[in-house]
C-alpha cells in the first residue's frame, strides 16, 4: 500500500468517524426528552455545533502555523480525544435512557418535507 492509498484510507476512516457526531448527538438527545422538547434541543445542539465551528480553524490554523501542517491531524485528534472523553465520561455517571422512552430508527427520506407523511410516528393523516 502506497503513501497517497494509506493517506485516501485514513481520510475516509475520519469522515466515516467524524461526520456522524453531530446526527449521533440529536439521536442521543431526543431519546432522553419528551417529543414536545425535540424542536428546541435541535435548535440547541444546532448553535452549540455552530459556535463550536467557528473558533474550530482559528485554532487549528495557529496550531499549523507554530507546528507545521501536519498538526491538523493532531489538532483534530485532540479534538476527537475531548469528545470521546467527555462521552465515556456521561455513560459512566449517568443512566441509560429506559428502553420505552426510546423510539426504533425508522428510515424515512430527508429531501423533502412531502416525505414527512411517510413517518409513521407523525399525526395521521385524513384522507381528502
Amino acid at each position: 500500500m502506497g503513501v497517497p492509498t494509506l493517506f485516501y484510507f485514513i481520510v475516509f476512516v475520519f469522515g466515516a468517524a467524524a461526520l456522524p457526531l453531530y446526527s449521533l448527538s440529536v439521536a442521543h438527545a431526543n431519546d432522553r426528552l419528551p417529543r414536545a422538547e425535540f424542536v428546541e434541543a435541535s435548535a440547541g445542539l444546532l448553535m452549540i455545533n455552530a459556535a463550536t465551528s467557528i473558533p474550530g480553524p482559528v485554532l487549528a490554523a495557529f496550531v499549523m502555523a507554530s507546528a507545521g501542517p501536519n498538526a491538523l491531524f493532531l489538532f483534530t485528534a485532540l479534538a476527537h480525544a475531548a469528545m470521546a472523553f467527555y462521552a465515556f465520561t456521561r455513560i459512566r455517571v449517568r443512566e441509560q435512557a429506559p428502553a420505552e422512552a426510546r423510539d426504533a430508527f425508522t428510515p424515512a427520506p430527508q429531501s423533502s418535507p412531502a416525505a414527512l407523511p411517510l413517518d409513521p410516528r407523525g399525526p395521521e393523516q385524513l384522507s381528502r
